[in-house]
């Protein structure tokens, strides 16, 4: 009963969590264009052994796949990604237009972003440099 309970409640609160995220979208943010600047992705190899996690130093995503391909000691590591977006966007908070870091979030490649294309971004309305991602 005691881990019902606790199971009840964890989902609650994540429930919560996710309802709080999606009102805070809505009610302080608004939706803008944004030209990617840079695209800086690094990679590193993970790897869980019952209560460990063992991985490796951020690397090239490049070297990272050839390791996890030619290495045996890299062979159960999964692959995991770290992307970060320079964009140049219009602030709403400021009016004007200015620069900002954006962290992705998964393990997606991203290998479609490249400088000088345009996303959707969401831009906080009162806190310059603020920004989500739709």
């Amino acid at each position: 009963m005691t881990k019902l309970l606790q199971t009840g409640a964890v989902g609650a609160f994540i429930g919560v969590a996710i309802i709080v995220s999606a009102v805070d979208k809505k009610m302080n943010y608004v939706d803008v264009e944004a030209e990617i600047l840079a695209v800086n992705q690094t990679c590193y190899l993970e790897k869980d052994e019952g209560n460990k996690t063992y991985f490796t130093d951020p690397m090239e995503c490049n070297i990272a796949a050839a390791m996890k391909e030619a290495h045996p000691r890299y062979k159960d590591y999964r692959l995991m990604r770290d992307t970060e977006l320079e964009l140049w966007y219009p602030d709403p908070a400021v009016n004007a237009y200015a620069k900002t870091t954006l962290e992705l979030s998964g393990n997606a490649s991203h290998d479609e972003l490249r400088p000088g294309e345009m996303m959707h971004v969401l831009a906080h309305k009162k806190k310059s440099g603020k920004v989500r991602e739709i």
